[in-house]
């Protein structure tokens, strides 16, 4: 569990313009993984990896969806305006 959340919240920080929406199913996946690996394994390294890769992407996600909606919003004023 621990080597598939590093490789999942890995490929979903790289993959991100890739995988596009694929990418928080990866990275969601991630964290769920480093969590369940963090709980049954012993060598923890890959686990705590997976999971904080994971939690970066979503935050990456997150403030780019935040970026659009609030961008779309300006934009649509600033048009009105014109």
């Amino acid at each position: 569990m621990s080597i598939a959340s590093f490789i999942l919240g890995l490929l979903s920080l790289v993959g991100m313009p890739l995988l596009g929406s694929g990418s928080v199913f990866a990275s969601v996946l991630a964290v769920i993984f480093g969590i369940i690996g963090k709980k049954k394994e012993k060598n923890r390294l890959y686990a705590n990896a997976g999971f904080i890769l994971g939690i970066i992407a979503l935050v990456i996600i997150v403030i780019g969806l935040a970026a659009g909606f609030f961008g779309a919003r300006y934009m649509l004023r600033w048009l009105k305006l014109q």
